[in-house]
């Protein structure tokens, strides 16, 4: 049955994706805010709520923004499981990121396809990434 799943995910167009079926998925909490600086609020939100709470606890923040190779974040994930994923896109190119995080069976080559397989992840998105976008 899950290998049935998986043969099917991998014949779906991702650029097809209503924004219903995306808002309404049961893989991935998504959020939708209107506009970038309404992401880079919220990314400003989270990271100040960590340094704050950390700073509570005595404890040094660091923030990861990782470019370049890949294969590190399948066992960054595993690595996390018990704390929480929060991605946010800002670009309408980015729909298609959107779409296969929900939709594609996870792999490396796109490691944001892990977050369905985390207890607590998460997606806020401006509207213009849940329209369809195709390049």
């Amino acid at each position: 049955m899950k290998n049935d799943l998986i043969k099917e995910m991998d014949k779906v167009n991702y650029f097809n994706i209503s924004e219903d079926k995306i808002l309404n998925n049961d893989r991935i909490k998504v959020y939708v805010v209107q506009n970038k600086i309404d992401i880079y609020n919220e990314i400003a939100r989270v990271m100040a709520n960590k340094i704050k709470e950390n700073n509570q606890k005595g404890i040094l923040t660091s923030f990861i923004l990782p470019v370049g190779p890949r294969g590190q974040y399948k066992r960054f994930a595993a690595i996390l499981m018990s704390k929480e994923l929060r991605f946010y896109l800002e670009h309408n190119w980015q729909s298609a990121v959107l779409r296969k995080a929900i939709f594609e069976k996870p792999a490396p080559s796109f490691p944001v396809t892990f977050l369905k397989g985390h207890k607590n992840s998460s997606i806020t998105l401006s509207e213009n990434v849940l329209r369809k976008y195709v390049c």
